[in-house]
């Protein structure tokens, strides 16, 4: 007999109130629309990005599972106190995302979020990771392995493979493995409230700080002059509107160099201070555009190294050379990259000056001697 009532008891200790599921539903929706926002971005880079298009078919099928149990009102959206703290943490990933102005955490908060509408049990756990399938950060990593053609496809079997999963699921019921002790309703609707007004508040205020950028190395770049014993000038080019669209409020300069011995190059600089989104990999553009990668080394250069990358697409060459440079030391790692700018933003510009990428690539693929390019004295070395 008290066995029995202590099973009675344990089962509907795990059933959630009504005050429960009107929290977590109310918390779950404020949570969800607050890091939607957050990564607004993933239109622009589904509309835009060569390696990005269509990636809202992935999010589509990562999603079908949601949309079926809200069709059919199955159990399995049954809210509870619970998963108030799935969308808390997915609150305070979203916010720290915005800070750092890092864009993959607010995509992994969005996928959190939804997350806590289904509760965080085994299968759950693998739809979260193929949530990565609708990401930019997916299409990136893949294009390193395979051909740019297989990225959709990969990113609709992953998500698909994630949705089957949870739809395989049978309804949520009272299990205690992944129950855990948790304060009042309330309480965990004050957190979330609070959290919700830092991130909104916090975000706008954040983008307001004065952060220092590189304009006054950019500027310093010479237009004319002597490098060794070679002279060489230059012209401005102007960046095409898709371009201009994608840096937003990054400032860029764009010249043609011609040297004394007749080389060409062409140098892009940016500095992404105040749109940090506007520098990715410059790989990223080549291979999307259809280009094939032929060759790839490193290139020492004065207080660090450049990374030299040579294209091919229809009988036609491209190379390009690239590097970030904070006007000390210069390297050509992406996520050190990442790493340099998102610790910058944390601490409002106290940890070092803005790294800008500097790229230059061949032009009219005349052969480049990328030696005398950058001896000593080369204008590009002013960065």
């Amino acid at each position: 007999m008290d066995s029995s009532s202590d099973e009675n008891a344990s089962t509907r200790s795990h059933i959630p109130s009504r005050v429960d599921a009107v929290v977590a539903g109310a918390v779950g929706a404020i949570v969800t629309g607050v890091c939607s926002i957050g990564a607004f971005d993933l239109l622009h880079a589904w509309q835009h990005s060569p390696l990005d298009r269509l990636g809202w078919l992935a999010l589509l099928v990562w999603a079908s599972p949601l949309i079926h149990f809200a069709a059919r009102q199955d159990p399995r959206l049954r809210l509870d106190g619970s998963r108030t703290l799935i969308f808390l943490t997915a609150l305070i990933l979203g916010l720290l995302g915005s800070f750092a102005s890092v864009n993959v955490a607010q995509h992994l908060a969005v996928a959190i979020a939804l997350t806590g509408w289904v509760g965080l049990r085994g299968a759950t756990i693998m739809w979260l990771v193929s949530s990565l399938a609708w990401m930019p950060a997916f299409g990136w990593g893949l294009s390193k392995l395979a051909p740019t053609e297989w990225i959709l496809l990969g990113r609709v079997l992953l998500s698909g493979l994630g949705a089957t999963m949870l739809l395989g699921v049978g309804p949520a019921g009272a299990s205690t493995k992944w129950t855990l002790p948790l304060p009042p309703a309330r309480t965990l609707a004050s957190v979330a409230a609070f959290l919700a007004a830092i991130a909104v508040v916090g975000s706008l205020c954040w983008q307001l700080l004065p952060l220092s950028g590189a304009e006054d190395r950019l500027m310093a770049l010479p237009i004319e002059g002597r490098a060794g014993e070679r002279a060489f000038a230059s012209q401005g080019v102007s960046l095409r509107p898709p371009e201009s669209l994608s840096l937003g409020s990054a400032l860029a300069i764009r010249r043609l160099y011609t040297f004394e011995d007749d080389q060409r190059v062409m140098a892009t600089v940016i500095d992404a201070t105040h749109n940090r989104h506007a520098v990715h990999d410059p790989l990223y553009c080549f291979t999307g555009s259809g280009w094939t990668m032929v060759n790839d080394r490193n290139v020492a250069l004065p207080s660090g190294q450049a990374r030299h990358v040579s294209f091919e697409k229809h009988g036609r060459r491209a190379e390009l050379l690239f590097w970030f440079s904070d006007g000390a030391e210069r390297h050509a790692s992406i996520p050190r990259y990442w790493w340099q700018t998102m610790l910058r933003r944390l601490t409002c510009g106290r940890s070092g000056d803005e790294p800008v990428l500097v790229m230059l690539q061949s032009y009219d693929q005349r052969p480049v001697d990328w030696r005398t390019i950058l001896d000593k004295d080369s204008p590009f070395l002013a960065l």
